[in-house]
């Protein structure tokens, strides 16, 4: 995120943070954090408050992550998409296509 805190659109993306969100899987739940600064982590299981909540099978995750959403989805469920603010929302489907989800 940080290369995109810089420059013309910055503002914009600065609204938009921090945010949180979970990737549940067969495997677990980890939580993706982004503060203000742009810095990313990762924590096991879910930190409070969320943004967003995604629920699907591990090689659904690993395709949209890994594969960049290259070639077909790997079977399984739709992933599940829960939304707990208007930011962690715009944000999603900003992102959404980018991963295919």
């Amino acid at each position: 995120m940080k290369p995109h805190l810089s420059g013309l659109f910055s503002g914009l993306v600065k609204g938009y943070l921090p945010q949180a969100w979970t990737f549940t899987t067969e495997e677990g739940t980890a939580t993706l954090r982004v503060d203000k600064q742009g810095n990313a982590s990762v924590a096991d299981g879910v930190v409070a408050p969320l943004d967003v909540s995604v629920s699907l099978n591990q090689a659904q995750l690993e395709w949209a992550l890994i594969d960049q959403g290259r070639g077909p989805r790997p079977a399984g469920q739709e992933p599940s998409i829960e939304f707990y603010s208007d930011k962690g929302q715009t944000a999603f489907q900003f992102l959404r296509s980018r991963f295919k989800l």
